[in-house]
Order: C-alpha cells, then structure tokens, then sequence
C-alpha cells in the first residue's frame, strides 16, 4: 500500500525487493505498522539506459478501528525525504452503492493497463476477498477485468474500482466463481 501511495503520487514505478523490518505498536487498540522496505524502480531497472539504484523507504500503515477495514498510509518516502502531510492515502472498507451505469460498460481498463498494474490491482483484490472471506493461505484468483467509477482510469487518485475475477478454487467446487470486488 505504501509503495502503491508513493508511486501514484510521484510517477514512479518502484517495486518491492525485500522488507528489511517491522514494527508494530501496540500501545492502542488499532494497530501502526512502521516498515523499512527496500524498492528498486521499474522505470530505471530493465535496460532503459537508466542505472537502476535500490531505494529504502520508510512506510507507516494504520488500522483506523480495531475490527474494522480501514487502514491509512500517511507516510511512504525515500528514506531522506520530508514528509507532506497533504499526501495521504486511506482504504476504507464501506462499499459505496453500484453506479446507476454499468461501470464495466463505461471506464474498463485497457489489457495494457492491467498487465502494467497488476502487482496493486491483485493487492487490494486479495485484501478485499480475505476480509470477506477468511480462509488463509494463497488466493487462486483470476483477474478478468477492471473498471472505474470515473474517467481518469488506472491513474485517478479517488476513484472506485469494480475487479471482476474468477475464484479458481470456488470453481473447483462447483461454485460460482465469478465475482466483483468493489475496491
């Protein structure tokens, strides 16, 4: 979540390479994750010209409610790097109604779009199916398409996204296995 804050605030593509460590607080009843990861920048890493340079970030992820799904990022930078307190990132788990529109009939994602961030897009698909449905260990989820609540695609700062996918292990047993994720 962090990384995803950082890289949709900056422009930048950094990809995870390791969580170097981790802390928990546990002075109040929803939790603080304070995390030291280190990222290295698709932009400059896979022969662009670009040296490719690994970066540290210092990342704080909140639980809002014990209990609940909602968590903040108020911090995700290059270790160095000020904070900016106008740039924060919430998930919040209330689903908003479904549009009135088809959203899979008015802003889909292109398949570039979805190749390009599927890393995110699977994050908060998994985030969404194990708070819904707890079942632990991997998900066996099938990204079919994405769509938008509003016109800025892939790269809107507040917007809503509708993730079909099919639930490969539901459909092992028989069960309906396409679903949306409102995320």
């Amino acid at each position: 979540m962090g990384l995803h804050r950082y890289n949709l605030l900056k422009g930048t593509k950094f990809q995870l390479q390791r969580v170097k460590k981790y802390i928990v607080t546990t002075g109040s009843a929803a939790p603080s994750y304070y995390m030291t990861s280190v990222a290295i920048d698709d932009n400059t890493a896979g022969g662009g010209g670009g040296s490719s340079s690994l970066q540290t970030f210092q990342i704080q992820v909140s639980q809002e409610s014990r209990g609940q799904f909602i968590l903040t990022c108020d911090i995700a930078r290059i270790r160095g790097e000020t904070r900016n307190d106008k740039e924060s990132m919430i998930i919040d788990i209330d689903v908003p109604e479904w549009p009135e529109e088809n959203p899979f009939e008015k802003y889909c994602l292109v398949k570039s779009e979805l190749k390009d961030n599927d890393d995110w897009i699977r994050l908060y698909l998994e985030l969404a199916v194990a708070i819904k449905e707890p079942r632990g260990g991997l998900f066996n989820l099938e990204i079919v398409n994405v769509a938008t609540d509003v016109g800025e695609g892939i790269n809107a700062k507040n917007a809503t996204f509708y993730i079909r996918h099919s639930d490969l292990a539901k459909a092992a047993l028989g069960e309906v296995s396409d679903c949306i994720a409102i995320v």
